[in-house]
């Protein structure tokens, strides 16, 4: 493989090696939170669904048994591996993330996981995104507002556990409303994923406690103003 740039990193979450640190209950926990969040952003059904950066697979199933129809755009052609038990239910496509090569309104929502943490021209991924969907553009992040304030303190203690992880970018809300607006997408929400950073629902390795855990912070409300990952949802205006 030729070297990785910047605006390649889907290749990293679409490898197999990414895929290992949701395997087990509660890499399940992991994925059933976030697909939860982003399957309830979408309205529709029998919907054209292009999802950059899709390798992971993460929520290919559940596009594909919700009747949608799925394009996975990736940035090598490495990334579809993870999608070859899925290959004759959708679309694979190799090419830039940040020019998208599908014309304006080509698919009804554009979907983005894993990427704006890791991406150098998050603007170009989402005015792209902004331009090839029709109805809305779901993408995650990694909030400043949260205890990934705290993220270079504690990386190396998450890379002891994780051993391949890397430094990822940190955005707030402001960002986003202005980067959709700007885009002609006025109606933003924001969906936190959890209030307890990732690493340390892996170091705990029990679901029963993280969703203790997890349930008195959003009672709490911690959850909401302080979470982690966040999916962003826009609707056209």
């Amino acid at each position: 493989m030729s070297q990785v740039s910047a605006n390649q990193p889907d290749i990293e979450s679409a490898s197999e090696q990414y895929a290992r640190r949701f395997s087990g209950t509660v890499g399940k926990y992991l994925l059933e939170r976030q697909e939860q969040l982003v399957m309830s952003s979408i309205e529709g059904k029998g919907l054209k669904i292009l999802e950059v950066g899709g390798g992971h697979a993460q929520l290919t199933p559940a596009i594909i048994e919700n009747g949608h129809t799925l394009t996975v755009l990736a940035s090598h052609e490495c990334c579809a591996n993870r999608l070859k038990p899925y290959q004759d239910s959708l679309e694979f496509q190799v090419g830039k993330l940040t020019q998208i090569p599908y014309e304006d309104e080509s698919f009804d929502y554009v979907i983005g996981m894993r990427l704006m943490a890791h991406l150098e021209d998050g603007d170009a991924l989402i005015r792209e995104c902004c331009r090839v969907a029709s109805r809305g553009v779901i993408l995650d992040y990694s909030d400043k507002r949260s205890l990934n304030c705290l993220s270079n303190l504690l990386f190396t203690f998450k890379k002891g556990f994780e051993k391949d992880t890397r430094k990822f970018h940190l955005q707030n809300r402001k960002f986003f409303r202005q980067a959709f607006t700007q885009n002609g997408y006025a109606d933003v929400g924001f969906k936190t994923q959890f209030f307890l950073p990732l690493v340390l629902h892996r170091a705990l390795k029990c679901v029963p406690v993280s969703r203790v855990m997890e349930s008195i912070c959003a009672i709490l409300g911690m959850r909401y103003l302080f979470g982690s990952p966040v999916i962003v949802s826009a609707v056209r205006s």
